[in-house]
């Protein structure tokens, strides 16, 4: 397990809580399927000087007894749209 930030500093998103959840290290590190979707969709947005919405919601299940502890999300939404083209939404799962 691992802290993360919903918004990345890179992206000027701060360390306080509201923006830290537990994910799998895989997840949202160095290979891990968030971490290189920001390399690939934000990062070169920003670098172009696009303007960029994003919106991060950790998902929690809703069902006792999943195996699943009530303080891991099971994966974060995140809504996006670059530059007023369509909105976007995609999801990462939380598995190790």
């Amino acid at each position: 397990m691992n802290r993360a930030h919903l918004l990345g500093s890179q992206f000027g998103g701060t360390g306080g809580r509201q923006n830290i959840v537990i994910l799998w290290k895989g997840v949202n590190q160095y290979g891990g399927a968030m971490y290189t979707w920001e390399g690939r969709v934000i990062q070169p947005a920003l670098a172009q000087g696009q303007r960029v919405l994003y919106y991060a919601q950790a998902v929690y299940s809703p069902l006792p007894g999943s195996g699943i502890q009530p303080y891991m999300p099971i994966g974060v939404y995140v809504s996006w749209q670059i530059s007023g083209g369509p909105p976007r939404t995609d999801f990462f799962a939380n598995v190790p």
